[in-house]
């Protein structure tokens, strides 16, 4: 994990961009990282870990992340999180 992290970090220090990882406890959720560096999360992951480790519903933890984590702008100097459907 620690290894996908720094490869992350380095394509967005070579692309002059602020790469944004969410906070460690998703993770487990980061699956890899988009040609110019964005870092994948996977979505089902994110929505297990809002109903374990927050006691959500499955309702409430996809509104959380549709509202908290999908639809954000984070400007155009920042390469944003992108999340794996599947």
């Amino acid at each position: 994990m620690e290894d996908l992290i720094k490869r992350i970090q380095a394509l967005a220090e070579d692309s002059c961009k602020t790469v944004m990882l969410l906070p460690e406890r998703y993770n487990e959720a980061l699956v890899g990282h988009a040609h110019q560096g964005n870092p994948i999360y996977d979505y089902n992951c994110m929505i297990s870990i809002f109903m374990e480790k927050d006691g959500m519903t499955l309702e409430e933890a996809m509104e959380n992340m549709d509202f908290n984590f999908l639809h954000v702008y984070l400007g155009d100097d920042k390469l944003s999180p992108l999340y794996l459907f599947y």
